[in-house]
C-alpha cells in the first residue's frame, strides 16, 4: 500500500481539525476536533486549535473606531473613522454630515438659524435667532436683536424667544397689560347672558388677580347675573377675610357657596378658578383644590329668557357687581387691585386635588370668552375667544404694562 503521509510527521490542519499521520502512513487520524469558537492553525510545532479573539469577519463600532475581525477570528484591526472625515455607524465609516464643532448660518431675518455641528459630525443643532438682524454669517452668530434675551434700544422687553403670546411679542413689545381697578366703581361690563348661549352644566370661570386690600368684604372678580336662575361669582376677601370664594346658584335658585379655608396674601398674583361639573362645584386657588361641594340640584348656565335682554344689569361684570333697579350704578363689591386673563369656558377644566394653571390663559374650542386687557388704548376689552363675540366696555379702569 502506498503511503498517504509520512509516519511521525508533524500534525496538520485538515478539514478544520488537527490530524496526525498514523504509524503506517496510510491515513491521517483525528488528533484534536476544533470547536466552533476555534480555528485550526499550523506553526513550527504542527497543527493546533486556537481560540477566537473575535467573531470571524465581524465588524462593529466602538465610538468612532471601526473594529474589523479577521476571517479566521484570530485577530482584529481598528480604523479611526474620524481620521478619514467620517463617523462610525452600523459597522461602517460614514462621511461626516458636517464638520465637527463648526457653526454656520442659514436663512435670513426672523427665520434665520444658527447651526452648530456636534462633536462627531453626525448632526446639527439649531437655534432660531429671530429679530430683524437674524444670523451674522461673518462670525456665524445670532446678531443682536429681538428674541436674543438681551434688552436693546427700542425694545420694551426681550424674553429670549419670538413667541408672540407670552407677555412679550415677537417684536419685543410688551403685550402683558393688566386691568387696574381703584375700588371706586371702575370695572368692565360684558355682554348680557343671552349672548353667551347655552354654556351647559359643565363650565369654568377663572382669572389671575392681585388684590391689594382686604378691608371691604366680598370684592367681585367676575360676576354674572341671570334673570331667572341666580348668579355665579368669583369673590375676594369674603367677609373681610382675605379668602377667595365662588358662588353658584342651582336652577331652582339655591345658593352653593364655597370659600377657601385660609387667607391669601395681598399684593401677590393668584390664579383662582370656580368649576361647575354637573352638580360638583369646586374652587381652586393657586393650583390647589381648596373647597368643594355637591349641589342639591342641577346648575345650568343657559341663555336667559326675554327679561334678560330688557335690563342692562343682567350682564356679566369684572371688578364690581350691579343689581337690578340700581339705575346702572356699580353699587357693590368693588375690587381693588389688578385683574388679568379672565376666562369663561364651556368645560370643567380642572379636576383633582392639584392642577397646574397656565400663566397665560389661551383660547381653545371650549372657550366662551377670554379677556386679557392687552389693548394699548380705548375702552374696549377685546374678547380673545374663537368667537370674538363678547367684547366688553371698560368703565374707569386703566390698563398697565408688565403687571404680571
Amino acid at each position: 500500500m502506498a503511503e498517504v503521509c509520512t509516519p511521525g510527521s508533524l500534525s496538520r490542519c485538515l478539514g478544520g481539525d488537527v490530524r496526525q499521520c498514523n504509524a503506517i502512513g496510510s491515513a491521517y487520524q483525528l488528533l484534536d476536533d476544533c470547536t466552533a469558537s476555534e480555528t485550526c492553525v499550523e506553526n513550527a510545532s504542527g497543527g493546533m486549535c486556537a481560540a477566537h479573539v473575535c467573531t470571524p469577519s465581524a465588524v462593529s463600532c466602538t465610538g468612532d473606531d471601526l473594529v474589523s475581525c479577521a476571517a479566521d477570528g484570530l485577530s482584529q484591526s481598528t480604523t479611526d473613522c474620524q481620521a478619514v472625515m467620517s463617523y462610525c455607524s452600523a459597522g461602517a465609516c460614514l462621511p461626516w454630515v458636517c464638520t465637527p464643532g463648526s457653526v454656520d448660518c442659514t436663512g435670513t431675518g426672523a427665520t434665520a438659524l444658527r447651526r452648530t455641528c456636534n462633536a462627531r459630525g453626525t448632526a446639527r443643532s439649531q437655534v432660531l435667532c429671530g429679530g430683524i438682524l437674524g444670523c451674522n454669517g461673518g462670525n456665524s452668530a445670532c446678531a443682536a436683536g429681538c428674541g436674543d434675551g438681551v434688552m436693546q434700544g427700542g425694545e420694551e422687553c426681550d424674553d429670549g424667544n419670538v413667541t408672540d403670546d407670552d407677555g412679550c411679542t415677537n417684536g419685543c413689545e410688551l403685550n402683558n397689560r393688566v386691568l387696574r381697578l381703584d375700588g371706586n366703581g371702575d370695572g368692565v361690563v360684558l355682554p348680557r347672558n343671552p349672548d353667551y348661549g347655552d354654556v351647559g352644566t359643565q363650565f369654568t370661570i377663572e382669572a389671575w388677580v392681585k388684590p391689594v386690600t382686604t378691608t371691604v368684604a366680598n370684592f367681585s372678580i367676575i360676576y354674572t347675573r341671570r334673570a331667572n336662575y341666580g348668579d355665579y361669582a368669583l369673590r375676594w376677601s369674603d367677609g373681610n377675610s382675605g379668602r377667595f370664594g365662588f358662588d353658584a346658584y342651582t336652577d331652582n335658585n339655591i345658593l352653593v357657596q364655597l370659600q377657601a379655608p385660609s387667607a391669601s396674601t395681598v399684593n401677590t398674583w393668584h390664579h383662582v378658578a370656580g368649576v361647575v361639573d354637573g352638580r360638583a362645584v369646586r374652587l381652586y386657588v393657586d393650583g390647589n383644590l381648596v373647597a368643594s361641594a355637591t349641589a342639591p340640584a342641577d346648575i345650568t348656565w343657559r341663555a336667559d329668557d326675554g327679561r334678560a335682554t330688557q335690563y342692562s344689569e343682567y350682564a356679566t361684570f369684572i371688578g364690581h357687581t350691579r343689581s337690578p333697579g340700581d339705575g346702572g350704578a356699580q353699587t357693590a363689591s368693588r375690587f381693588e387691585g389688578d385683574i388679568d386673563d379672565v376666562r369663561v369656558s364651556r368645560a370643567a377644566r380642572y379636576t383633582g386635588a392639584n392642577i397646574a394653571p397656565a400663566m397665560w390663559l389661551t383660547p381653545d374650542e371650549f372657550t366662551v370668552g377670554l379677556w386679557r386687557f392687552d389693548e394699548s388704548s380705548g375702552s374696549t376689552a377685546t374678547d380673545a375667544s374663537p368667537s370674538s363675540a363678547l367684547d366688553g366696555v371698560i368703565e374707569g379702569a386703566t390698563r398697565v404694562v408688565g403687571g404680571r
